[in-house]
């Protein structure tokens, strides 16, 4: 009998303990840990974005370079999911039978705020980069074993060794141009020379904004991602994007742009050392022109050429020594006929 409670008392001692062990959960491959998205910075593809300016304000590169102070170079690596859902995060290395999306921004940009709201009816402001850029795009699937996706030569290397397969894309953000075009190359395939070029290529361009042959439009390049996994929140506010886009005041003075007069707000001002008189006229460059002089023989006040008088009061004195005759003697030059 006592053997028995015996035993009983130890069988359900041990289920007792089975039950109190903890579940042993087979820990998460690298890759599964790494691919869920992160708050930071999301690209998106160019927007339009408004630039509001006085009428009497001229628009030039310079204006409008100067409403984006801030200069960055941001490298972003997304993952497609099963369902082809691009979600960016700290993933840093792609792993075997895996897709990614790995951009390299350089963007000359300000930081607007537009309000949003998520799949739970909660407001919140989404951070929304606005200006110019540069990027360079590597879409990736990866063969086998790993890739490291933060160095884009080591992508390079492991395109040209076989690991992965994909496509390179070079773009403009908001600048274009007869010299912006030639200078773009043409990617055949993802190799180490290829993405050479096309940093030497982004370089290249980016010499180049500042010239006056250049057309500047200001675009919405990304936000800084809020949303995380909710989907239906960020399509409704890219959506938003698309329906209003948001507006760039230029700054009427500018302290750092050479001042443009437009044609609205030209006049034509004398110039202050070329005052108005009747001896000359003022050039357009300020130099007073002298009038015109001439050698003429000097004119009556009817504007006639005075006759020359010497030669006729000798032939009247011969005439009136001649004839004798008396008399009060005539003024001189008193028998012309005034002339018309």
């Amino acid at each position: 009998m006592r053997k028995g409670i015996l035993l009983s008392t130890i069988m359900l001692s041990l289920v007792l303990y089975g039950c109190a062990v903890p579940r042993v959960t087979m820990p998460q491959t690298e890759a599964a840990q790494q691919s869920g998205p992160a708050y930071g910075y999301r690209p998106l593809d160019p927007l339009s974005a408004k630039l509001q300016h006085q009428p009497r304000t001229p628009v030039t590169n310079c204006r409008i370079l100067e409403l984006f102070p801030d200069e960055t170079v941001r490298l972003a690596i997304g993952q497609f999911d099963t369902s082809g859902n691009l979600s960016y995060g700290v993933a840093k290395a792609g792993y075997v039978g895996n897709r990614y999306s790995v951009v390299l921004d350089y963007i000359k940009s300000d930081t607007l705020s537009l309000p949003a709201i998520d799949s739970v009816t909660t407001a919140r402001q989404v951070p929304i980069y606005v200006g110019i850029g540069l990027r360079l795009t590597a879409n990736l699937i990866v063969n086998s074993g790993s890739v490291d996706l933060a160095n884009l030569i080591a992508i390079g290397a492991a395109a040209q060794a076989k690991q992965l397969s994909g496509t390179l894309v070079i773009q403009t953000l908001g600048i274009s141009g007869e010299s912006i075009s030639s200078a773009i190359p043409i990617p055949s395939e993802i190799s180490e020379s290829s993405i050479q070029n096309a940093l030497v290529a982004i370089g290249t361009i980016k010499s180049k904004i500042y010239d006056d042959k250049i057309s500047i439009s200001p675009r919405v390049i990304g936000i800084y991602d809020i949303f995380g996994t909710d989907t239906k929140a960020f399509d409704t506010f890219f959506a938003s994007l698309l329906n209003a886009p948001p507006s760039v005041y230029e700054r009427e003075n500018s302290s750092q742009c050479p001042t443009v007069v437009t044609p609205a707000t030209a006049t034509a001002a004398p110039t202050p050392n070329a005052p108005a008189t009747a001896s000359g006229s003022s050039t357009s460059s300020g130099a007073v022109k002298p009038a015109a002089t001439t050698t003429a023989t000097p004119t009556s006040t009817t504007g006639d050429t005075k006759p020359d008088t010497s030669t006729k009061k000798a032939s009247s004195l011969n005439a009136h020594s001649k004839t004798g005759a008396a008399g009060p003697k005539k003024e001189q030059g008193s028998t012309e006929q005034p002339s018309h």
